[in-house]
């Protein structure tokens, strides 16, 4: 009777050990899981950071890339002019002919304008050619220099009369003046903005 009593303890000690050993299994292996979800996210989210960051350098080197361009750009399109007491630029097909503090403009072979170093006077009417008559008047705000632009009506050489624009550039600082003109239909409101700009 004794020898079955033990051996009845030792069968249900074998029962629980085994019992234990198939309920600690599971959570070993769910811990397994969770950290390998864990190096998962955080290789992820690595990946994801160092794809910012080589997106974020793309970018700037595409926008140093840009600025260099159009800084290219605006060398390549216009042509500087430098007379004694100013400097501008008009676009680079123009032909440009220097004079004594004076230039004259053509394209393909026709005058279209120029621009003329006059005696100094800061009253714009004193400045205007002979035998004129003036169409409207316009200070420009704004300008690197104090600039009027006039339209007026003046004879040709074939003795009809021409619509011309006039830019008058006075600068106190050097007693100097200057009279930007154009025949009207020869240039654009966006060219005669740009030259007026670029004013030194």
């Amino acid at each position: 009777m004794k020898w079955f009593l033990k051996l009845s303890v030792l069968f249900l000690a074998l029962s629980l050990a085994a019992c234990s050993s198939q309920d600690s299994a599971p959570v070993e292996k769910k811990t397994d899981v969770q950290e390998h979800a864990k190096n998962g996210s955080a290789s992820e989210k690595s990946s994801f950071d160092q794809k910012d960051a080589e997106g974020n350098s793309q970018k700037e080197e595409q926008k140093d890339t840009n600025g260099e361009e159009a800084q290219s750009s605006s060398e390549d399109y216009f042509n500087t002019v430098k007379l004694d007491h100013i400097s501008l630029q008009v676009p680079k097909e123009w032909s440009i002919q220097k004079g004594l503090d004076s230039a004259g403009f053509q394209v393909n072979g026709e005058a279209i304008g120029g621009i003329d170093g006059l005696g100094y006077s800061d009253d714009v009417q004193s400045l205007l050619p002979n035998h004129h008559e003036v169409l409207s008047t316009e200070d420009v705000k704004g300008a690197p220099v104090k600039t009027v632009i006039v339209k007026l009506t003046t004879d040709a050489l074939n003795g009809e009369k021409q619509t011309e624009t006039h830019v008058f550039f006075i600068r106190p600082d050097q007693k100097a003046a200057y009279d930007l003109h154009f025949i009207s239909s020869k240039i654009n409101n966006e060219t005669l903005q740009s030259i007026i700009k670029s004013i030194q």
